[in-house]
């Protein structure tokens, strides 16, 4: 894919060499059962080149990518998940980036075309060592997600198709008098219409621009970690793989369980409770902020009110919250095949409720929640 070339290190300036980004090695082990490995580059020494807002790149709002959902099935549209395999290698990378291959990526590199590369090695504190340019816009540097967005969004306009004003993850075309719609989160990428053809064709105009994709096309669609099914112009969501995992991982036997996910006590705060170990306290982060706020948002509302709680309490968690935390596992457990339902009726109607609680945290504090109905299901949750 021509991602980088090597670099004479004899040519390089010690400036040069010293904000060369060094090559990681990531193995993941997918929920499949699939082990993923990746090279990428560790971009730390970037961040004092640029400001935050000139690297962020655009993403797909969830409330955006729901709205889309239940209109694809409102209006009995052909839908197809896709995903591009290496999105960011597809982007050139403008600037001069060097990169440090040495230790296994370096070994990998000369078993791959040792001809190419061995010239270019040099030996730095006792270890050989590779300096490429980086062509292209790798994982892990500052620049590589914005690089892809601008290469997808402007790929997209030259095909005639017009980005949202309101999310510029969203873009929109009229075939055949009829809208078709792309919605995107990095390389995840979401495309509806009514006629399955016109879906069919997007597939391979998007293939002829970015390589072959891996392509989900029916009822039953994983997305960002979501399963989800179209029945009976609904849509049914489930993150079952996902619960069943920080269940597993919460290191205690759940002996029964609950059937809410919090009791009257919730909020009630005792300052003199136990701190948690330093071991139970990353897991309980771990599993708050990380696990279950991501879940929460997507396909189980019906936790926000006890994860908005414990997420103020995570900074120094006590034994009082890992209860509470233990709580909200145990009616997970029993609930753990709930689906999220939603669906569309109209444009006409929407009901947005608000309501506001005074003085319920411990810290005197408020509490302010919103919701948005334009169906079965909520469309929109929040609580602030």
């Amino acid at each position: 894919m021509e991602v980088f070339k090597p670099e004479d290190a004899d040519k390089l300036t010690i400036a040069q060499k010293k904000a060369a980004l060094n090559a990681i090695n990531l193995i993941k082990h997918k929920r499949c059962g699939k082990v993923k490995g990746r090279t990428v580059a560790d971009g730390r020494k970037q961040r004092a080149l640029f400001k935050k807002h000139d690297t962020s790149s655009p993403a797909s709002s969830l409330e955006g990518y729901i709205a889309s959902l239940v209109i694809d099935v409102m209006e009995e549209r052909d839908i197809a998940t896709t995903d591009v395999a290496g999105a960011f290698l597809k982007a050139d990378m403008p600037d001069f980036v060097l990169l440090r291959l040495h230790g296994a990526s370096l070994k990998a590199i000369l078993r791959a075309n040792k001809d190419k590369y061995e010239k270019f090695i040099r030996i730095e504190k006792g270890r050989q060592v590779l300096y490429a340019r980086l062509l292209k816009a790798m994982y892990g540097t500052l620049k590589a997600a914005l690089l892809w967005y601008e290469l997808l969004s402007d790929t997209l306009v030259k095909e005639g198709i017009t980005l949202n004003p309101y999310d510029p993850c969203v873009a929109n075309k009229i075939v055949n008098r009829k809208q078709f719609t792309i919605c995107w989160y990095v390389d995840d990428l979401k495309l509806s219409h009514r006629d399955p053809e016109e879906v069919t064709k997007m597939i391979k105009l998007l293939e002829k621009h970015f390589g072959e994709m891996n392509v989900e096309r029916g009822s039953k669609h994983t997305y960002l970690g979501m399963n989800f099914e179209i029945k009976n112009k609904k849509v049914i969501m489930k993150m079952k793989d996902y619960l069943t995992e920080f269940i597993d991982s919460f290191r205690e036997v759940l002996s029964s369980n609950a059937r809410t996910p919090a009791n009257p006590s919730l909020m009630t705060v005792n300052e003199d409770a136990e701190k948690l170990n330093e071991e139970k306290q990353a897991l309980f982060h771990h599993i708050v902020a990380t696990k279950l706020l991501y879940i929460c948002k997507r396909a189980r509302l019906d936790l926000q009110v006890a994860l908005g709680f414990l997420c103020t309490r995570v900074k120094e968690p006590t034994i009082q919250d890992w209860q509470k935390l233990k709580r909200v596992l145990m009616y997970i457990r029993g609930t753990i095949d709930m689906p999220r339902i939603m669906s569309l009726k109209d444009f006409s109607t929407m009901g947005i409720y608000v309501d506001a609680a005074h003085a319920v945290h411990h810290d005197m504090r408020g509490q302010t929640g919103g919701c948005i109905q334009m169906g079965t299901g909520l469309s929109f949750l929040s609580l602030i």
